[in-house]
């Protein structure tokens, strides 16, 4: 995914073609983040691609699909979503995690695209 498939991506959302992970909505229940705060950041025209992560086969970090990171700078509730786009049998948004913006592992680069940039 790069920030010109966003487009696609918010119709994806504004068409509610989003499916959650079992691990995502434990998540999002354990840190208090809400399912439609989640669909509003998706479908937001302002959200941003924060980064994009390779298929992995780090032992306890396995996942065969590029991953998107997902937030919006305007939301006064920062959060980042973690996602995958499927294509099969009909393509949707697949929500992996739900996370808060830690500043320990996050610079905010507020006026900037994209707004967070992952610490070293």
């Amino acid at each position: 995914m790069t920030r010109s498939d966003l487009p696609q991506f918010r119709l994806l959302a504004k068409n509610s073609a989003i499916d959650y992970s079992g691990h995502a909505l434990r998540q999002m229940l354990k840190r208090g983040i809400s399912l439609d705060l989640v669909e509003k950041i998706l479908k937001s025209e302002s959200n941003q691609l924060i980064e994009t992560q390779s298929p992995s086969t780090t032992p306890g970090k396995e996942h065969d699909d590029e991953r998107a990171l997902i937030s919006d700078p305007t939301f006064e509730d920062a959060i980042i979503i973690v996602l995958v786009i499927l294509f099969h049998p009909i393509p949707e948004i697949r929500v992996i995690t739900v996370e808060r913006v830690m500043d320990h592992k996050w610079e905010k680069h507020i006026n900037e695209n994209p707004w967070l940039v992952r610490k070293v």
